[in-house]
């Protein structure tokens, strides 16, 4: 399935690259995808990382197609 990333954070500055496109094994219905803060130093507010399951001809996403993840600064 192909992936489509967005929020408030910015990828490889505020958490590690995520891969656009994920295969889903015949018979899951999911699959896990790790979002990895990264520490910038800079004094920040919370920043958000959504990822959606994008619509294709072969891909018709359900209710839960989009993951919310908040990274809370550190500094």
């Amino acid at each position: 399935v192909s992936l489509v990333r967005s929020g408030t954070a910015v990828m490889g500055t505020d958490y590690a690259t995520v891969v656009s496109s994920l295969t889903i094994p015949a018979g899951q219905a999911s699959i896990a995808l790790a979002i990895t803060p990264v520490d910038d130093g800079a004094v920040e507010g919370p920043e958000t990382v959504v990822i959606t399951v994008a619509a294709t001809a072969s891909v018709l996403p359900g209710a839960s197609a989009t993951a919310t993840v908040t990274i809370v600064d550190n500094d």
